[in-house]
């Protein structure tokens, strides 16, 4: 047994001496079913915040308001929650006040997915309030009760039915499709970091083509911003592709995706960098040029973008060319910037940069060997050149 059931089960074990219900609940039990490795436990109880606090040594209140407490234990932490109701969602995010209830059944029904309320016991029992276990069978995404109700209460949870299908692999059920071509406007509504969120979790996840395409024939995509021409393209994807090559994928097709995104400086960086290729590449062959200055990293990434779009599989070719390069960074001149200075009269950092780029040329194109005495001649023939030219 793992250590996180274990010590789950003591928890259950805890409450329910103490004349409480509880049980594990939502993923854990989800994933436990269909055997995929999992220790984030949530429990559900009936025990309220106060009931709970003097039955553990450590308890923090992750969650007051909704009725929420992380309890730590042996260096685990557990998410346990009170049964509730919740009440209007003004915001369609959040509920505007919860009430407690009694029965697990009420707390059950306010979740989102029949496959997230399947609750566990002690002794392993699973429980099955809304046929979660029929939709698990039958690889099916449904919501809880009324679907219209459901992502009207929390727009998030549009995002969140096509994550569970890039994670499982399952099918929209067909009134849950419907709801989510009627209500795809409100997801406009969400915090654009909620949103960034599960597309990051949502590309990490192997049936990730699966879950856009469902958001493409549900048209969800043609509400979500201007995102939809790049999750199409994605969808059609001949080839697998991570977090970075996806928002690459959007940024080369959104006019407006950084000013809509909250992406951090390094990644906008690297999200450029690998465009600025797909560019340059497009029509164009691969070049030491390219390598030298952009890294072989990126050119790579670049390649498989390209292959997204169905072109040509140059990697190959990128390899030839990298294993082929004399140096892959400036620092590996033998005859550098200080040595420019050491021995001539030039001092503008231009005049310094332009001879230094045209030594990058003639060595990673083999047109002279990267040797102190070469560079230093052909550094004399710029010189000259420089001093008969109208560079300034």
């Amino acid at each position: 047994m793992d250590k996180s059931l274990h010590y789950g089960k003591a928890i259950l074990r805890t409450l329910k001496n103490a004349g409480y219900e509880a049980y594990f609940v939502g993923g854990y039990v989800r994933d436990r079913l269909l055997n995929i490795p999992t220790s984030d436990i949530d429990i559900t109880t009936n025990a309220p915040i106060e009931a709970i606090k003097p039955l553990f040594k450590k308890v923090i209140l992750t969650g007051e308001k909704y009725g929420t407490v992380t309890i730590l234990y042996e260096k685990h932490s557990f998410e346990v929650t009170t049964y509730r109701k919740d009440g209007h969602y003004s915001n369609k995010r959040h509920p505007d006040h919860v009430s407690f209830t009694k029965t697990l059944e009420d707390d059950l029904s306010r979740r989102d997915f029949t496959i997230n309320q399947l609750v566990m016991n002690e002794a392993e029992e699973v429980f099955d309030h809304f046929n979660g276990l029929d939709d698990l069978k039958n690889h099916r995404i449904r919501t809880i009760n009324d679907p219209n109700e459901r992502f009207n209460e929390d727009a998030l949870r549009l995002l969140r039915a096509f994550r569970f299908i890039a994670k499982l692999g399952f099918s929209l059920e067909e009134k849950t499709a419907e709801a989510i071509r009627t209500h795809a406007a409100i997801i406009r509504e969400v915090a654009i970091e909620r949103i960034q969120n599960e597309l990051d979790i949502l590309f990490q996840y192997p049936y990730k083509k699966n879950a856009l395409k469902a958001m493409v024939t549900t048209h969800f995509s043609r509400q979500f911003f201007n995102l939809h021409d790049g999750l199409n393209r994605l969808s059609e994807s001949p080839i697998d592709f991570e977090k970075e090559l996806a928002y690459t994928v959007l940024y080369l097709e959104t006019d407006d995706f950084f000013e809509r995104f909250r992406l951090s400086k390094k990644r906008m960086r690297a999200i450029e960098q690998i465009a600025r290729i797909v560019y340059q590449t497009e029509t164009e062959p691969y070049t030491p040029e390219i390598l030298f200055h952009e890294g072989v990293d990126a050119a790579l990434k670049a390649n498989l973008v390209h292959q997204i779009y169905h072109r040509e599989d140059r990697a190959y070719t990128i390899a030839k060319i990298a294993e082929k390069l004399p140096i892959k960074d400036v620092c590996e001149l033998k005859f550098k910037g200080e040595d420019i200075l050491q021995h001539t009269h030039l001092k503008k950092r231009r005049h310094i940069g332009f001879i230094i780029d045209q030594l990058i040329l003639d060595v990673i194109h083999a047109r002279l060997p990267n040797t102190y005495d070469a560079l230093k001649k052909r550094t004399e023939q710029l010189i000259d050149t420089l001093e008969k030219s109208d560079i300034k």
